[in-house]
């Protein structure tokens, strides 16, 4: 197979980040000409203590259980409450919350690859401050007030929404989603869901060799139930691969596989909903191509794509059910899970892990969804979705 991008219309390759770069200098630098001159939220961010950093509070040769054990169970301060009347940033502070909650679950399913210090990780956090904020150690201190805490949540508010031209991003959908999260986070290579699809153009395959924005782009997966009422969860990830229409042709999507698998999910009101069980876990189908003999001659003659050749196991991790503008009640809420199965219960409680919501309610309802790479494992247990007081 040779690669051959340059036949494919409208496309330019570019390096790896190059688009995260390009987006940073311009968007950010542009946003600070126009925000308050009276509020400097880089001055704020610089006051966050890296001696409270995990990476730092147990040293570089701690034990993982450690570290994992606080970003477990230590949630991020308690925000207002998201209908406070007296702060307009109230329901964005609860969505932040949540935001953080799903980067510490997801730090610690794979604290080694996550840890690491490296310059792009170095630069990633410089750019994107919430990426090591949700490192903090979020033990209980006397040093600051909870207007500091705040502030310093404000602060990080403030950063992600100048990298969309201050956008007023409120919404837990609107920050997982924002520029920043996705040019410093999903767009690593190790969160990119396909590998470069695969086309067929005049009888040769050619490799599309997409850039950063678009691969990331297209590693959200989106089941809606809506338009597939039909499809069982398994059927519809195994339908996310193969091959695929694309551009004008249809192309072959194989699976990176990623250590983390991001999933919106939307339920309809005429169907009956998934029960959490076939929602839990899932198998990815990792093909491969696979030579083809004459059977005559014993000669290989061809390749054929096996889109089975193994599969790989992905738990459920963490759940955010989405803020519903429309229903001023439903509230951006999250929920983590061991990868036993059991809900992970933050002590001290907050907020946005409480709640009745489940992924059984009749729709519609919309859900973000983060399933972790297990392999071959599956959960074990029998626990239910949500542990009851």
């Amino acid at each position: 197979m040779t690669t051959a991008s340059s036949k494919l219309r409208g496309y330019t390759i570019l390096p790896k980040y190059s688009l995260a770069s390009l987006f940073f200098t311009h968007h950010i630098f542009s946003a600070q000409r126009t925000a308050p001159h009276d509020y400097d939220p880089y001055a704020t961010i610089a006051t966050m203590d890296p001696a409270n950093d995990l990476r730092n509070v147990y040293g570089p040769s701690a034990e993982f259980a450690a570290i994992k054990s606080a970003l477990q169970s230590h949630p991020p301060p308690r925000s207002p409450a998201p209908d406070d009347p007296s702060d307009p940033d109230a329901a964005a502070l609860c969505a932040l919350d949540c935001l953080v909650a799903v980067i510490r679950r997801i730090y610690s399913f794979h604290i080694p690859v996550f840890s690491k210090l490296d310059e792009t990780t170095t630069t990633f956090e410089t750019w994107n401050p919430l990426l090591r904020y949700a490192w903090q150690a979020f033990t209980p201190d006397k040093e600051h007030t909870d207007a500091e805490r705040e502030r310093m949540k404000k602060a990080l508010l403030e950063r992600l929404r100048l990298g969309n031209g201050s956008q007023k991003l409120s919404t837990f959908e609107e920050l997982v989603d924002c520029n920043l999260m996705a040019n410093t986070m999903w767009s690593r290579s190790y969160l990119l869901l396909y590998c470069d699809p695969t086309v067929q153009t005049n009888n040769s395959l050619c490799t599309y060799e997409w850039d950063s924005s678009e691969a990331t782009q297209r590693s959200l997966l989106r089941f809606d139930r809506r338009q597939i009422p039909e499809l069982s969860f398994q059927q519809f990830i195994d339908k996310s691969f193969g091959l695929l229409p694309f551009r004008e042709a249809n192309a072959l999507f194989i699976p990176t596989p990623p250590t983390i698998v991001r999933l919106l999910y939307t339920t309809t009101q005429d169907k009956e909903p998934l029960s959490f069980e076939s929602l839990r876990s899932f198998s990815m189908p990792v093909g491969d191509w696979v030579p083809m003999y004459d059977p005559a001659t014993g000669k290989k003659i061809a390749n054929r794509f096996d889109g089975a050749v193994t599969r790989r196991r992905y738990i459920l991790l963490a759940v955010v059910t989405l803020a519903d503008e429309k229903n001023l009640r439903r509230e951006d809420r999250v929920r983590t899970y061991a990868l036993t199965g059991q809900q992970l219960i933050p002590d001290p409680a907050v907020p946005v892990f409480q709640g009745l919501w489940s992924l059984e309610e009749k729709g519609p309802r919309r859900y973000m969804m983060f399933y972790g790479d297990v392999d071959s494992m599956d959960p074990h247990g029998d626990h239910p979705e949500m542990e009851l007081p």
